[in-house]
């Protein structure tokens, strides 16, 4: 079930805002009965967060690894470009030492 902002919160627990198109927007909030869900953008809704599939759940661990996988990669480049920036540095040094 999903809610619009200002509704009455009708179970205490946690929940996610939904974009228009239905996918997670990347709020959460955690709710008491009886609170009204926070205004949104339109089209948006609420739901509470054991709503979702076990498709949804596969697709967020994937797109978790990726992300850590892309992060991974992302150390490993600045570690490159450091030791090329590096390698450029001490060449310069050996061409202008060689040359004095």
């Amino acid at each position: 079930m999903e809610y619009l902002s200002g509704e009455a919160v009708p179970e205490s627990g946690a929940y996610e805002e939904l974009n228009a198109f239905g996918s997670v927007a990347g709020r959460v909030a955690c709710l008491n009965i009886g609170d009204t869900f926070a205004a949104t953008a339109r089209g948006c809704t609420w739901r509470p967060l054991p709503a979702r599939s076990p498709a949804e759940y596969r697709r967020l661990a994937d797109a978790s690894y990726a992300e850590r996988g892309a992060a991974h990669l992302r150390q490993i480049a600045d570690a490159l470009d450091a030791l090329a920036a590096l390698d450029a540095l001490c060449g310069q040094e050996q061409r202008d030492g060689a040359g004095g």
